[in-house]
């Protein structure tokens, strides 16, 4: 079996165009680049739990499962027979600058029933004791559980999470504090009856988020509250047609040093009709309707899928501003247009595609809010992003990948690259009769036209734009992993920026140190060990 290639700096998930893009090797703070553009400021999902976007933008924070759900299709038990099935696993991690992670889960199957809990602790101090919090506590423990039921026309469920972030985070004057709590909750109950299907859901986000550093405009504790209920009807007629039709209520309440509440309704319409699906939704406001609009046409010839979407869209304000200058807006909302096309060919050993992102703010909202000039000429430019992938499997027990990716380096979608390469390598081979299976990846990344005014602010979770344009260095990291797989024991042992790993370890006066973030400390090396077990009944 041909080995999948890691992606250890840059997790591509292609299907969907997601790139997480790290500010340290441990896994604790970072960015996600969704559609060509850096995400900040949107609801997220994952594992049916709703994130309000306001201060959670880096689902890598909160563990490997919540990474690994993040903006996929909520789990269904259709395809669960009527057998009792256990299952388990645990994962632990080990590395240098106090590297410790641990994750496990369980899960219960039964006829129609499912149960899943989950844990993951991480510890980490960083190459620079960056993260270090004065505590034995970890800078990050997750849990959540869930439950769901498929029983004759009812499908329902509940899922509980709660994610606690107690971390350092570097200062220029002292040794800064992130504690972050959150606690989400998700409730839902859908009936089938004939062709159509009732869908109900609520969704309850609580956060206590606090932040001690320079760089925070707010002092004390801050507090946010969202809740979002759903009601719909969905008619379907086969697999290609499906029409729906509901109503969506949204609240966030966000008090700092007073209380801020928004409220807003949505009526949408949506569905699919052959190669288009489409939604349509209208937002009152005040004596005005906000309307926002999603068309994707997805077309197959042969091996070759042709894709092309249309976003309008009306996103809440980051409180960030309207707080920091005590001053209420015109609206609340600002809008985003985006245009997503893509065409990708799949052969037998090989695949590529060639996808082109457009993204802009129609009302350049941090340039509304700030008297800098220089926010106001350059933060409410439109961001374009070209992007090329090839992956082939012609050569024996090799997969090989490249990566090439171009974008606007000076708009706060960026983050402050403009292009990058990435050559991916991997290979697999068995040993003992096929008993174990030995895993082989590697992976190069060279970053290039790069300037620092432009990254996601770790503190405030908004994009900060320095008044200046200050280029700095390419940048080039290597890494590599080998894992040994023996039945469903995983022995893995990672490296991450092999070529400071080599300088370092012959006392060289040369370095290969990585400047990402203008407030993270620079990347240099890192070596963990990992050991996962999956077990059954």
């Amino acid at each position: 079996m041909k080995s999948t290639i890691l992606f250890i700096f840059c997790s591509i998930l292609f299907s969907q165009n997601i790139q997480v893009m790290p500010y340290d090797w441990g896994g604790q703070f970072g960015y996600v680049n969704k559609g060509g553009v850096m995400m900040w400021n949107q609801d997220w999902r994952s594992n049916r739990l709703l994130f309000d976007g306001t201060w959670a933008v880096y689902p890598r924070m909160y563990g490997n499962e919540i990474e690994a759900g993040f903006n996929k299709e909520d789990p269904s038990l259709s395809t669960i027979k009527d057998t009792i099935i256990n299952t388990s696993y645990f994962k632990y991690d080990q590395g240098d600058y106090l590297l410790d992670k641990f994750s496990f889960g369980a899960n219960y199957k039964s006829s129609g029933r499912f149960t899943h809990i989950h844990g993951f602790k991480r510890s980490y101090a960083g190459t620079f004791n960056q993260y270090f919090n004065g505590s034995s506590q970890p800078i990050q423990q997750s849990y959540f559980l869930s439950y769901l039921s498929e029983v004759g026309k009812d499908h329902a469920g509940f899922t509980i999470g709660h994610f606690n972030t107690y971390s350092g985070v570097s200062d220029s004057t002292a040794r800064g504090l992130f504690d972050n709590r959150i606690t989400t909750t998700n409730i839902f109950w859908n009936r089938t009856f004939n062709n159509f299907r009732s869908i109900l859901s609520m969704d309850h986000f609580l956060q206590r988020y606090h932040v001690e550093h320079s760089r925070s405009i707010f002092n004390g504790t801050r507090f946010l509250t969202r809740y979002r209920y759903n009601a719909e009807i969905e008619w379907r007629g086969n697999n290609l047609i499906s029409h729906s039709f509901g109503i969506r209520s949204n609240n966030r309440n966000v008090r700092v040093d007073s209380l801020s509440s928004l409220s807003w309704v949505q009526l949408f319409f949506r569905g699919k009709l052959n190669n288009i699906n489409y939604s349509v939704s209208m937002m009152p406001e005040d004596n005005n309707y906000l309307f926002n609009y999603v068309v994707d046409y997805n077309k197959k010839i042969r091996s070759i899928v042709l894709s092309m979407g249309f976003k309008q869209d009306h996103n809440p304000i980051h409180p960030y501003f309207y707080l920091n200058i005590n001053k209420d807006p015109d609206s609340f909302f600002y809008e985003m247009r985006s245009l997503n096309t893509m065409v990708f060919w799949k052969g037998k050993e090989s695949q590529a595609s060639l996808s082109y992102s457009f993204v802009e703010d129609k009302h350049n909202v941090i340039g509304s809010f700030e008297n800098d000039s220089f926010y106001k000429n350059l933060s409410g430019r439109s961001h374009n992003n070209i992007n090329i992938f090839y992956k082939t499997s012609l050569i024996p027990l090799i997969d090989l990948g490249l990566n090439y990716n171009n974008q606007i380096s000076d708009t706060y979608y960026s983050g402050g690259i403009g292009n990058w390469l990435e050559l991916m390598t991997g290979a697999s081979f068995s040993l003992f009769d096929g008993f174990m299976e030995i895993e082989l990846a590697a992976n190069i990344k060279y970053l290039n036209n790069r300037i620092d005014n432009y990254f996601l602010d770790p503190v405030e979770m908004i994009p900060s734009v320095i008044g200046s344009d200050n280029a700095m260095g390419d940048a080039t990291i290597l890494n590599g992993h080998i894992a040994a797989n023996i039945s469903n024991l995983t022995i893995q042992y990672e490296w991450f920026n092999i070529v400071e790993i080599m300088l370092s370890s012959t006392g060289s006066d040369n370095d290969n140190i990585i400047n990402l973030n203008s407030i993270i400390p620079k990347l240099g090396r890192q070596i963990n060990i990992s050991v996962e077990w999956h077990f059954r009944d």
